[in-house]
């Protein structure tokens, strides 16, 4: 009997011991599981981060702020001078970069020639204006530019004169005056009952020739081309140009 009872007790003392030995087995395997989950999910992390550097470096800067955007090619520009004044509706744009790229300068595509020298006239608005050069190379390579100029109009009406048949003088604002508002009121005088426009805005002189008439401004130089009209369809013409200084 005593022989019996040792036989069981070594018997459950070995099932213990194998219960105990499968449970090391399944915890050592779990944390195993475990700890390589962190490895993935940093593997994971660094790819997305890839990602998205790789997204900021081929997304051009936007905006109309001047400077060198892109020096992927080297790129030079010698004329105009960022925020140069220009008088006139064109200016050519000149400058230097890789021999045999191509330069486009806002709508104008030019090729360097064997020192890498180009040049091309823009048109301009009166006022404020980008000119966005960009040179590319065989290998795509790119070097861009931005300058911001202000242009000075010029026409064959005499700046601040009265042209035409039909009498009109401007007594406020003054020719090439500087100021510092977004709005400025156009006063005149012109023939009893004459439409007067002053840019985009109109009005009609009264019994004594007087006209009144406000002018939106933007920052920077100004044109602003004031025409009387009769019924006859007689004109005058007056061209006047300020500038605006209110968001400097």
């Amino acid at each position: 009997m005593k022989k019996m009872i040792s036989a069981i007790t070594i018997l459950g003392l070995l099932a213990a011991l194998l219960v105990s030995c499968t449970k090391s087995a399944s915890t050592e395997s779990a944390t195993t599981e475990g700890a390589s989950t962190p490895e993935n999910n940093s593997i994971s992390t660094t790819t997305i981060s890839s990602g998205l550097a790789n997204n900021s470096t081929v997304t051009s800067p936007s905006g109309t702020t001047s400077g060198t955007l892109q020096s992927g090619l080297p790129l030079s520009i010698t004329e105009p001078a960022d925020s140069a004044t220009i008088n006139g509706d064109a200016v050519t744009v000149q400058g230097t970069t890789a021999p045999g790229a191509t330069v486009s300068v806002n709508d104008n595509v030019v090729t360097a020639d064997s020192t890498g020298a180009f040049s091309t006239n823009v048109s301009l608005d009166a006022g404020p204006n980008a000119i966005d050069v960009i040179a590319t190379d065989d290998n795509n390579n790119q070097g861009e530019v931005l300058l911001m100029v202000d242009a000075m109009p010029t026409t064959s009406t005499t700046l601040g004169a009265s042209q035409g048949t039909l009498p009109l003088t401007i007594t406020s604002p003054i020719d090439s005056a500087t100021l510092s508002t977004s709005t400025v009121i156009v006063q005149g005088q012109t023939t009893p009952g004459a439409t007067v426009t002053a840019n985009s805005n109109s009005d009609v002189a009264d019994a004594n020739g007087n006209f009144s008439i406000d002018v939106s401004l933007e920052n920077g130089p100004n044109a602003i081309d004031v025409i009387a009209t009769d019924d006859s369809g007689n004109q005058g013409e007056v061209l006047l140009v300020v500038n605006n200084m209110s968001g400097s």
